[in-house]
C-alpha cells in the first residue's frame, strides 16, 4: 500500500493507493528540449531515457491519469497530449488540468489541450 499526503487548502489529506494500481515515474534532471518540435517529442516518447517506452509499459485497458499544467506554464500541452493519446488509444484515460491559481473555465482547457480533444466534466 502506498501512502501519501495531498495538500488541500489548509489541510493534508491522506491517500492510500494499492501498490498494484500505481506506477511512479520519478523526475530526473535532463537537459531541456530547446525547441518543442513534433519530431523531437516523438523521439523522446518512443525512446525515453532510462525507462521503457509507453508501448512496453502500458497494456490495453489500463486506466491512466494524465496531469497537465495550466496556461501559466510554457508547455506545449496540445502537442504532447495529442501524441500521448495516440499511443494510449486502447486505455481508459482521464486528463486532469492542474490549475493551481484559479478555478478553470471550460475555455482555458480548450485553449490548452487543443480543439481536437473533447472532454466532459
Amino acid at each position: 500500500m502506498f501512502e501519501m499526503g495531498l495538500a488541500y487548502s489548509d489541510e493534508i489529506l491522506k491517500a492510500s493507493i494499492p501498490s498494484g494500481n500505481l506506477k511512479i515515474v520519478e523526475r530526473r534532471s535532463y537537459p531541456p528540449l530547446r525547441n518543442w518540435q513534433e519530431g523531437d517529442v516523438r523521439i523522446a516518447l518512443d525512446s525515453p531515457i532510462g525507462v521503457e517506452s509507453l508501448g512496453k509499459s502500458v497494456s490495453k485497458g489500463d486506466r491512466i491519469a494524465i496531469i497537465i499544467d495550466d496556461l501559466t506554464r510554457h508547455t506545449p500541452v496540445s502537442l504532447l497530449l495529442q501524441m500521448l493519446l495516440g499511443r494510449l488509444k486502447d486505455s481508459h484515460i482521464v486528463v486532469v488540468n492542474a490549475s493551481a491559481f484559479k478555478t478553470s473555465t471550460r475555455i482555458v482547457p480548450s485553449v490548452s489541450v487543443g480543439a481536437s480533444i473533447v472532454w466532459s466534466s
